[in-house]
């Protein structure tokens, strides 16, 4: 949980720069239900804006697909994530994302000189709570679930990790965040974690 997720908020944004307040529950369902699409990688993050304007009859500009302006990274999770790698702890990333956005994410905030691994569901064909992109996440890290500390904001990707073994911590803030794991490495007594 590293980046403020934007999706509703773009979404406000063009209803309200297309005057389409009233059609905006439409547009969120709809999102809903292709947005899964676009983590699988089936659909490209551009067609999912297209698709979405079209709903209420607007065609999208190259403006409305862009993204960039709403990235946004949540206060203090880097540093906790660099602690941990300083500390010696392996550290990754495992995101239900598109292709497009994960790059540009990579690239504007750097992680991959944070990261030792960074699993992106479109990049594979699987998105969280699919135990098998969890182990995807253990095969490439050469771990068992118990070893790791899986760290989310959505309840049922943290019920999956729990079921398969893992060190659960439903994100609430990076302070609270600090805490929790605290508690997990104490626990552990110097096991290897994986974020």
């Amino acid at each position: 949980v590293l980046v403020i997720d934007f999706i509703h908020q773009k979404i406000k944004d063009l209803a309200d720069r297309y005057g389409k307040r009233r059609e905006l529950q439409r547009i969120l369902e709809l999102s809903a239900k292709i947005r899964p699409q676009v983590d699988l990688g089936d659909l490209g993050e551009s067609e999912f804006w297209v698709r979405i304007l079209q709903e209420v009859g607007v065609r999208a500009s190259e403006r409305d697909c862009q993204c960039e302006p709403y990235f946004r990274a949540i206060d203090g999770v880097q540093a906790i994530a660099q602690d941990l790698r300083a500390k010696g702890f392996r550290i990754a990333i495992l995101s239900n994302d598109s292709r497009e956005l994960a790059l540009l994410r990579r690239e504007r905030f750097g992680f991959d000189n944070i990261f030792d691994d960074i699993i992106i569901s479109s990049e594979h064909g699987m998105i969280k709570p699919d135990e098998n992109i969890f182990q995807l996440a253990l095969d490439r890290s050469a771990v068992t679930a118990n070893e790791c500390v899986f760290i989310d904001d959505r309840e049922e990707n943290i019920l999956a990790a729990r079921s398969l073994g893992f060190h659960e911590i439903l994100f609430e803030g990076a302070g609270q965040l600090e805490v929790e794991l605290e508690k997990v490495l104490k626990s552990r007594r110097g096991g290897n974690s994986q974020k």
